[in-house]
């Protein structure tokens, strides 16, 4: 017996196992010999051989298994053995099969920015380029001027009016360069456009609209001199002179005209503002508008009155109105002379008529005089009327007061000035009178109020120079 480390080996067993083996292989060659004469498949030499030892490795390895007996007590170690000699290299194994491509792997995550450079030094400042020569100095520039003008005449195929805009440079060859004037020379186009039929929309058609630009529905034409009121400018209206200065008118007749002189105050001199180009037979100025008229004597062609309306600064007169004809009454004519006038405080004119001797009524649109209450036997005479609308009516020395409504005078004279006094006015706030006499025209006579219980002459002023033909109407500027 020989002691393994582990167990005790029986070399009978051992022995009786190899010759067990051997019979085992003996028996397998037999079998596989008659097999190989009787199979239909080919067995080699070689793997018969194969098949022998790894039969007789078996059988060895279960030799050694073979009948193990209870394990001893471990013997002492013994010595460590001399190494074995190494054993002959085994012949090449045959090559295996080629492997399959493996799967793509996947892509890797992007990896971090990287930090930024640092900046550079800055390089030096370059030295200055040499200055440019000057540019030549450019032309003036003047500026571009639309002019336009309403013409309303019935032309050019517009049948109310038509416009003409002109498109010019204000480059001075009116003498004066961006004057903002655009004068003939400047002009460089000009075109023509139809107006609109109402061109300030006040439902009155452009040719028969006294006031074509400016809103008028009423056509209101106070002085009536054609021109609508609303767009009369100070240039087209005479206005009257300061607030109570006077002014007088001389008496015209058939071949000389009314002259227009005007006094600052009633202590002045009479200055000279020129012919009115009519024989008027009263002057008064119309509180509604500020102008001054006058009464034409009926020395015109046709043979009836019309009132006049008296530019102030020049003295020029022309015609507010057609010749006035009466409307009613008993008149032994059909219409004036009206030596007296005044305005009530609306505007409307007032007269008495020497045709008949009536109170009258005056529309001057219509150019009719409408009687009006009583009549009264007259010569010389004057009027004025009250902020009240009543009449102070003068005939040479007596006075009648009536309403204008009525006009009614009644038979007895108010006071009596006992004197000629014609074609006078009175202040309508104070009713002090300005007025001439016809006995002495060199004087102004000044009454106390007419709205007193007793008016009279309180002062008579000389008017140096008088006329010829003597002063016959005062105005004064309320």
């Amino acid at each position: 017996r020989v002691r393994h480390p582990k167990k005790l080996v029986d070399f009978r067993r051992v022995f009786f196992c190899c010759v067990l083996a051997r019979c085992v292989i003996s028996i397998t060659h037999t079998v596989l010999d008659a097999e190989m004469s009787n199979s239909a498949f080919y067995v080699s030499k070689k793997e018969i051989v194969m098949t022998t030892r790894l039969t007789s490795l078996v059988v060895v390895l279960a030799a050694l298994g073979c009948g193990s007996g209870a394990d001893g007590k471990d013997g002492a170690p013994g010595e460590a053995g001399d190494a074995g000699a190494d054993g002959e290299d085994g012949s090449p194994g045959s090559d295996g099969e080629e492997g399959k491509p493996g799967a793509d792997g996947a892509d890797g995550t992007d990896g971090e920015a990287g930090a930024d450079g640092v900046d550079g030094a800055d390089g030096e400042t370059g030295a200055d380029g040499a200055d440019g020569t000057d540019g030549a100095d450019g032309a003036d520039a003047y500026d571009t001027l639309i002019a336009s003008e309403y013409v309303f005449e019935d032309m050019y195929g517009c049948d109310q009016g038509y416009e003409i805009i002109s498109f010019g440079v204000d480059d001075g060859t009116d003498g004066i360069a961006d004057d903002g004037v655009l004068q003939d020379g400047e002009v460089r186009t000009v075109s023509t456009v139809c107006l609109p039929p109402d061109v300030d929309d006040d439902g009155v058609l452009n040719l028969e609209d006294n006031c074509p630009e400016d809103a008028n529905p009423d056509q209101a034409d106070l002085d009536y001199d054609g021109i609508g009121t609303v767009c009369e400018t100070e240039e087209e209206e005479p206005l009257a002179g300061p607030s109570g200065s006077l002014y007088l008118a001389t008496r015209g007749t058939t071949s000389a005209s009314s002259q227009l002189y005007w006094m600052e105050d009633e202590a002045g001199s009479p200055e000279y503002v020129g012919e009115i180009g009519y024989a008027l037979t009263t002057i008064k100025i119309n509180p509604a508008d500020g102008l001054l008229y006058g009464m034409e004597r009926s020395y015109a062609a046709d043979g009836y009155a019309r009132m006049i309306l008296i530019d102030q600064f020049t003295g020029e007169g022309t015609p507010a109105s057609e010749s006035i004809y009466h409307v009613g009454g008993s008149a032994w004519s059909e219409g004036g002379p009206y030596s007296s006038m005044a305005f009530l405080t609306d505007g409307t004119p007032v007269g008495w008529s020497e045709g008949g001797d009536f109170f009258v009524r005056m529309d001057l649109e219509a150019a009719t005089a409408t009687v009006t209450g009583s009549s009264l036997s007259s010569a010389r005479h004057g009027m004025c009327v009250s902020n009240e609308d009543m009449v102070y009516f003068t005939n040479m020395g007596p006075m009648y007061v009536f309403s204008a409504e009525t006009g009614y005078i009644g038979d007895a004279a108010t006071v009596d000035f006992d004197t000629d006094l014609k074609g006078g006015d009175c202040n309508r706030d104070s009713g002090i009178m300005y007025t001439v006499n016809k006995d002495d025209p060199g004087k102004l006579y000044v009454t106390t109020s007419l709205w007193g219980d007793s008016p009279s002459v309180d002062m008579v002023y000389d008017l140096p120079d008088t006329p010829y033909n003597e002063f016959h109407s005062v105005a004064l500027v309320p």
